[in-house]
Order: structure tokens, then C-alpha cells, then sequence
């Protein structure tokens, strides 16, 4: 199987990155595995192409820090090119869709570009409006506190274009600084962004994460926030450990499962809060691999279920 993980820049990565470990266990196999930094790619007459580093040259690098050898490859020449450049998802990120979606065809592309493209990581969660909490998609500073003011423990404002609790901010009414914070957030009114009722449960019981890997969930964890913090967010300081799935949780994957597998959105991360559906992560979910160890070895077996499919190049 030969395989090409687009990610962001090699410097920019860390040995234990969810890329990493699926990029690591495709090695293991001895299959022909690649990484394309995002920004490398090209197309000149119809064929797309990138400047990509061998898999086991990249994976080195976390030991040695030498730069791997650049090899400039046809992208149709993969079996399976896997998405996992992080947002921000802005229009760069868009126009890789548009030249992946022109491969879709020969070859098997995880995540579908026009699934990630269709399905904004916040945004996607308006399809399910009687699972998520009460939340407000606005540039209007007007409506913000209005919405703010119906909250007591306060609302939750954050991009939709980001990651990793970038940009979030943990808004009350007495906040004597939040028509600034307000401005900055929404650009002086020129960005939307989401605000949604802060769910104070986090504190305790964490944000969920649910792994589905092809419509079947393989994984959940929470990450329970720093004591100086509300995010959930590993690289925000939160404390990530093991966790149960409940009833509800089941009831929300069982609706949803289905309608991400049909949109080739295979790996994805569901994140919820006190029950209540908060994100849908299909760009590059973390996996929780550290915790569930045969959670890339599950992923990888796919990718070779999927592989046998590919056009011979």
C-alpha cells in the first residue's frame, strides 16, 4: 500500500501526534508510507503534486532533527492519501479540497475532502439541534449579550475556523472587559463566530471525546480541564484519561454515525460536554492513541480494506 499523510509542517509536529502514530504503525507493515507537508502542493496541467518526505525519514526526525530528503511525487500514484493538516480552515485549506476532490475518483481519500469541506467542526452541529446545548451563530455584538444574558453561569465564545481551544473565550455578565473581548472575537463585527451556554459540568466531568472509525465507535475519553482553565483541551493544559460511553452518548453516535460515513468522513471525534454534542471533529481528530494502543493498528487495518479498492496506478 503506498500512503500519503498530509499534515502541517514537520517542525510544527511531535512524535506522539495522532499523525504520527498511524504514520508510525503503516511503517511497522512495511508499507510505502509518506509525508506532504500541506503548504507543498501543487498542480500544473491537471496533475497534483507535492514535495514529500519518506515515512520512516520523517519519523527519524523526531531523534535526529535532520531534515528528510524532499522527494517530488504524483499524488494519484498513492493508493490512499490521508488528510490530517489541522485548521485553521480558512481558504488555503479549502482550495486543497478542491484539488484533492480531483483524485477521489482514482484513489481513496481519508477523510473525503468534500465531507471536510461540507462539515465546519462547529458548525455541523446545527444538523442536530436537539443534542446540542443552547448556541448562537452571530457577527452581531448586540446579539451576543443578549444571548449572554440569559445565562448565569455565563456563555462560551469561539472562531469556527480553529483548534485546540484557540481563540475561546469564557464570557460572564459582570465581565467588565467583554464588549472588547466581543470586538476582538467577531473582528468589529466582521467574523461570525459561535457562543454557546457555558456547561459548568466540564469542570467536573470533563469533555468527552468519541472516537468512529467507519461509522463504528473504537475509543472514548475525557479531558478534564487545568484548575486555571475551562478547556478541554490537551495543549490548553487539560488531563486526558479514560472514560465510559453512556446511553445517551449511543443514542447521539447512533443518528450521527451514519450520516458521517455516508459523507466519507471516516475517522471523525465527536466531543461532549455534560451530554451535550459540542464539536465534530473531521480534519485531523486526535485519537487517543496513548490510551487505547490498538486504536492505529484498527485505523491502519482499514486503510488496508480500503486500499485493495484503489485504481493499480
Amino acid at each position: 500500500m503506498q500512503i500519503t499523510f498530509i499534515t502541517n509542517q514537520i517542525s510544527q509536529l511531535k512524535k506522539d501526534d495522532s499523525t504520527m502514530q498511524i504514520l508510525r504503525e503503516c511503517v511497522n507493515r512495511k508499507h510505502k508510507a509518506f509525508l506532504l507537508e500541506k503548504d507543498s502542493i501543487s498542480c500544473k496541467n491537471g496533475i497534483i503534486y507535492g514535495q514529500t518526505y519518506v515515512g520512516i525519514e520523517a519519523l527519524n526526525y523526531f531523534s535526529n532533527q535532520k531534515i528528510p530528503i524532499i522527494q517530488t511525487r504524483d499524488l494519484a500514484k498513492n493508493d490512499i492519501i490521508a488528510m490530517r493538516q489541522d485548521p485553521p480552515f480558512d481558504e488555503d485549506y479549502i482550495y486543497i479540497t478542491y484539488l484533492l476532490e480531483l483524485l477521489k475518483d482514482k484513489i481513496f481519500i481519508f477523510n473525503d475532502p468534500v465531507g471536510v469541506r461540507n462539515a465546519n467542526e462547529k458548525m455541523f452541529i446545527l444538523k442536530f439541534p436537539q443534542y446540542i446545548p443552547p448556541t448562537l451563530v452571530t457577527r452581531s455584538a448586540q446579539e451576543i449579550k443578549n444571548f449572554l444574558k440569559q445565562f448565569p453561569d455565563g456563555i462560551v465564545i469561539k472562531p469556527l475556523n480553529n483548534k485546540g481551544g484557540t481563540g475561546v473565550f469564557y464570557l460572564q455578565q459582570h465581565d467588565v472587559n467583554k464588549n472588547e473581548i466581543i470586538k476582538i472575537a467577531t473582528d468589529n463585527g466582521q467574523k461570525f463566530l459561535m457562543a454557546q451556554k457555558f456547561l459548568k459540568a466540564i469542570k467536573k466531568t470533563g469533555d468527552k471525546r468519541i472516537t468512529i472509525l467507519n461509522g463504528q465507535v473504537i475509543n472514548a475519553f475525557i479531558r478534564i480541564p487545568h484548575q486555571e482553565d475551562f478547556r478541554g483541551n490537551v495543549c490548553s493544559g487539560a488531563i486526558a484519561q479514560k472514560t465510559k460511553i453512556t446511553k445517551k452518548d449511543l443514542e447521539i453516535v447512533k443518528i450521527i454515525a451514519p450520516i458521517l460515513k455516508k459523507m466519507g468522513l471516516y475517522l471523525v471525534g465527536l466531543d461532549l460536554i455534560d451530554g451535550y454534542l459540542t464539536e465534530i471533529n473531521s480534519t485531523s481528530p486526535v485519537i487517543g492513541n496513548t490510551m487505547y494502543p490498538q486504536t492505529a493498528p484498527k485505523i491502519v487495518d482499514f486503510l488496508e480494506s480500503q486500499a485493495k479498492f484503489a485504481i493499480p496506478n
